[in-house]
């Protein structure tokens, strides 16, 4: 995620997430996986070809830590 930090804009207590990265999805969802509009409380999931390099190779924490993306069937 990327956000470029403005002293002027940035005043409030939550710092923001920013947008995805370059071939990145960020999406919110709550706990029963609805999908949250921008501004609310959710569990913060991250996908793209970036994020799976640590898991190669390790099925059990692939399993574990992975879902089906919602909108994008086979990713």
């Amino acid at each position: 995620m990327i956000h470029r930090y403005d002293a002027d804009r940035d005043q409030d207590v939550y710092v923001p997430i920013g947008k995805p990265a370059q071939h990145a999805d960020i999406l919110l969802f709550d706990r029963h996986m609805n999908l949250m509009p921008e501004g609310t409380v959710g569990e913060l999931y991250i996908g793209g070809k970036g994020v799976a390099k640590g898991y190669l190779n390790r099925p059990e924490l692939t399993e574990e830590r992975f879902v089906d993306h919602p909108f994008q069937p086979g990713e």
